[in-house]
Order: structure tokens, then C-alpha cells, then sequence
């Protein structure tokens, strides 16, 4: 196969979640032999994630070219503005067409293969294969042309990894049948990705890999034996799915490659990272309704809530104890968001949010306009004081204040967002503000992300200076002479933080 992409085209191949020091550990383990010759030929740059928020407004800023603050999305769940209520995003409601689209505007031949959370737009004179086999994705499989879904459902058949990984894996036999979908994904995707780039002479061909996403959340444990749930029989018995789908993935690329001229721009993008998933995101709605105490009614309702038994709270909470499920929604309730000075959002679990109930923002704001900067900064220096009285250690890296960003949709972000150190397992936290606060974690995950990726390119620019997600589909189109319509904004200012580190 040959002379599939242009001389002076691109190839970008996305791999959603794969870790750069999990790349780096496998590289000196000799187990990625075609990404080893790739970065001998190549340059790679520092990739920056949204802070506090890469985990679901990664791949909406990268297909935006913009950053969370002016796509408004940033979870797979959010609060609108001026709700008290959560609602799903939907990758349709990305406020800006995808970069790949206004580059095919442009007369560029280009498809655009299963790349995370994407949304189908058949106005687009780009050819889209949308959620083959992604991770979680809200949408299902389609295509543009609408024809093309057939050919690869005769050709390709499904992709062999459930979209939704999550089920639980009793049996060692599990674990191996999930080894075996991750690495067949891989390989799935890799001949479907071979197959659509053959069809044609292409200026831009993107495709994603999301298996490793899958693996880093499920198989952590028996990747890293210093996980609490490592078990060594276990991993004998099973190996390690996650050296096993990079392997998988090093081939795919290598193949891929392989099939396109030397003198094509290649990027290959290691979205973030990976590690154990010891989060306090669990304990965050506790911790702030100690610390907006006012009124013994209040206290009552919380201390009766909290020593309700766990499974209880969850049937009525759902996953998380915070008050975004179930009946917990009611204003009516003390805890309810509407009667609260600040209150927890749903912005997945690597980093928690925090939203002030502001006064002309929120419905029933309680916090003045002129007290806003105050209770900001008395919540960064309260929660940047939460320790883990079991290992001493603050639980929080760093807490930043997003409310500086500029941007139309900024609105829409947290006030606060709390990274958290991942030190050690957290049940429980402490300070002289909040006294303890006790709730156990139950993480069927035993791993989740990390911010920072990495870009590898081999053509073109030869710069290794960072770069952010959002500004990847700038680097592509101005590969092809083109200048896209939303730049980046910077911040009005540098968030003030308190940094752990």
C-alpha cells in the first residue's frame, strides 16, 4: 500500500489516555520498537491539559481549537448556568465546527476516524467514521457519507471491546477475555484505520485509538504493583493488559506509518496520562457543607445524612455523595445547592469542582457580587488545608481559581477546582476547619487520569516548546497554509493558586 496521503499532507493518530510515563517505562523495557524509531526521527513537545478540568474538556477543546472557556464543556455532566440541576453534554453541542471540518472547507481531502467525542456533522465535507470504538461515548456509530457505515460493518464487523468497560470481572478468565478485546480493538482499529486511508489520496487523514483509555482505568491494579489491589498470582495468571495494549498500539502506529511517505507530516498525540485512582472527590460535598455551617437545621440534616450507612446514601445519591442525585435535587432540602453559599459539581474525578451560588447568576444566589473574591479565597486556602489523617499528607496538589479565564462561555466552568495530590488512598480528611470527615471510597476503577500528554512529530516544525490541547488543530492547519477562525484567549490574569507541590 502506497502513495495513500499526500507528500505534503498529514496523518495525526490520537491516543486517547496514553500515558507518557507509561510510554517512557516501556520504551527502556524495549517493548515499542516502532515508536522507538519514530521519536528517533521525530520532535516531541510537552502537552498541556485544561487545569483542573482536561478530564472531560480535553477533547472538546482539541476538536474546537478553543479553550473550555469558550466551549462551555468540560465534564460529561455539568450544571448549566443559572441551574441547580445536572444535564449530559453532547458532542453535537460543541459551540464551533471541529478543526478537521474547516480544514476540509477548505478544499483539503479529509477524513476524520473515530477521534474521542466527537459529533457527526453532515454538513462537513470531511468523511467521518464516529464512535466505531471509542470510550463512553453518548452517541452511537454513524458516519458521513451515510453509505460508508455499511462498508465497514461488512468489512470490519464491531469493534470488538464493549464501549462501556465498567462491568465487573469476578473471574481471572474476565480479565483475560478483557486482555484479549483490548489488544483485538487495537488491531481492529489499526486495519480499519489501513483500509480508509487506502481508499484514496488524502491531505488530512486523523484517527483515534481510545483502547488504552479503557485499559488505564480498569487494569491499573495489575499494571503497577504498588496498587493496593495488586494481587502477583493475578497478575501471572493474567499478565498486564496495559503493556499489552501499548504493544498493540506501537504496532498499529508502525503499520500505519508504514503506509504513507516518509515526507508526510506525522503527529502522534498522547492525550494524558494515566496512575492510580486515589482521589478525595468522594469526601468534597461533605467537606463544603461543614464549612458553609449556618443554622442548626442544617447541621442536623448533614449529620444525619452522614451517618446514614454508605450503600443507603448511594441508593438514593447515586455515585457520589454530593447532592446532584436523586432526591437530594430538591431545593427544599438544607443541603439542597439553592440554599448553600457553595456546593460541588460534577467534573469527573481526577479534579473536584466547586461552584459560589452567586447573587444575578445562580437563581437563588446567596453570595453577594462584592463578597464573591472573599468566599473565593477563604475556599482555595480551607480546602488547600485538607490533610489525610491517616498518612499526614495534604490531600490537594493545588487549588485553582478558574473564574479569571476570559472567554463567552466561562460562565459555564467551576469557580474552583481541587487537584488532587494522589498520594495514597483517601477516606477520610481533616483540618481544624472541618475537624474529620469520614466517607469510604469505593473506586470500581482502580486507575484514572493524570494531566500532561505529549506531542511526537516527525515533519514540519521542530519546536519542543509545550503546547496546549486546544492549540494541536492550529499546528495541523497551519500545515496547510490555513488560519483557523476561534484563537486561543489567554487568561485576564494567572489564577491565584495554593500550590502543594
Amino acid at each position: 500500500m502506497g502513495g495513500v496521503i499526500s507528500a505534503d499532507g498529514t496523518i495525526l493518530i490520537a491516543l486517547d489516555s496514553a500515558s507518557p510515563d507509561v510510554l517512557d517505562e516501556l520504551l527502556r523495557r524495549g517493548r515499542l520498537p516502532h515508536l522507538r524509531t519514530l521519536l528517533a526521527d521525530s520532535t516531541t513537545r510537552p502537552v498541556e491539559t485544561p487545569v483542573g478540568t482536561y478530564v472531560g474538556s480535553l477533547w472538546y477543546s482539541f476538536a474546537a481549537a478553543a479553550p473550555p472557556s469558550h466551549t462551555g464543556m468540560y465534564c460529561w455532566e455539568q450544571v448549566p448556568p443559572g441551574q441547580y440541576r445536572t444535564r449530559k453534554n453532547r458532542p453535537a453541542e460543541l459551540p464551533s465546527e471541529p478543526f478537521w471540518s474547516t480544514i476540509a472547507r477548505a478544499g483539503c481531502r479529509t477524513a476524520a476516524v473515530d477521534l474521542p467525542l466527537s459529533a457527526l456533522r453532515q454538513t462537513s465535507p470531511a468523511v467521518q467514521v464516529v464512535d466505531w470504538g471509542t470510550h463512553r461515548s453518548p452517541t452511537t456509530f454513524t458516519t458521513n457519507p451515510p453509505e460508508l457505515a455499511a462498508r465497514v460493518a461488512e468489512r470490519h464487523g464491531e469493534h470488538p471491546l464493549p464501549k462501556r468497560c465498567d462491568s465487573p470481572r469476578p473471574r481471572m478468565e474476565d480479565w483475560v477475555v478483557f486482555r484479549d478485546q483490548l489488544t483485538a480493538g487495537v488491531a481492529a482499529k489499526g486495519r480499519l484505520a489501513a483500509d480508509l486511508l487506502g481508499e484514496e489520496s488524502w491531505d488530512l487523514f486523523a484517527v483515534g485509538f481510545s483502547e488504552l483509555h479503557c485499559a488505564g482505568h480498569q487494569a491499573w491494579h495489575l499494571h503497577d504493583p504498588a496498587h493496593p489491589r495488586h494481587v502477583p498470582s493475578e497478575r501471572d495468571a493474567v499478565g498486564d493488559p496495559i503493556a499489552d495494549t501499548y504493544e498493540a498500539i506501537d504496532h498499529a502506529v508502525g503499520e500505519l506509518l508504514a503506509s504513507v511517505p516518509s515526507s508526510t507530516r506525522a503527529l502522534v498525540l498522547l492525550s494524558h496520562g494515566m496512575g492510580p485512582h486515589y482521589d478525595a472527590t468522594h469526601l468534597i460535598d461533605p467537606v463544603l457543607r461543614r464549612l458553609d455551617r449556618r443554622g442548626t437545621l442544617a447541621q442536623l440534616a448533614d449529620s444525619a445524612w452522614l451517618r446514614l450507612p454508605w450503600g443507603l446514601r448511594r441508593r438514593w445519591s447515586g455515585r457520589y455523595d454530593s447532592p446532584w442525585r436523586g432526591t437530594l435535587r430538591t431545593s427544599a432540602l438544607p443541603w439542597s445547592p439553592a440554599r448553600r453559599r457553595f456546593f460541588h459539581v460534577p467534573n469527573n474525578d481526577a479534579h473536584a469542582g466547586v461552584r459560589v451560588n452567586l447573587e444575578g447568576r445562580e437563581p437563588d444566589g446567596q453570595v453577594p457580587a462584592k463578597s464573591y473574591d472573599a468566599v473565593c479565597d477563604l475556599l482555595v486556602e480551607r480546602l488547600s488545608e485538607l490533610r489525610n489523617p491517616d498518612t499526614g499528607e495534604r490531600v490537594a496538589a493545588r487549588v485553582d481559581r478558574l473564574d479569571r479565564h476570559a472567554g463567552p462561555r466561562a460562565d459555564a466552568l467551576p469557580d474552583i477546582v481541587i487537584e488532587w495530590s494522589f498520594a495514597s488512598p483517601v477516606d477520610r480528611v481533616a483540618s481544624d476547619a472541618v475537624g474529620v470527615v469520614t466517607v469510604r471510597s469505593r473506586p470500581g476503577r482502580s486507575g484514572d487520569h493524570r494531566p500532561g500528554g505529549r506531542l511526537i512529530t516527525r515533519g514540519g516544525s521542530a519546536s519542543t516548546d509545550s503546547v496546549g490541547i486546544e492549540d494541536i488543530g492550529h499546528l495541523v492547519a497551519d500545515g496547510f497554509g490555513l488560519d483557523l477562525a476561534h484563537r486561543r484567549d489567554a487568561p485576564t490574569g494567572a489564577p491565584p493558586a495554593h500550590d502543594q507541590r
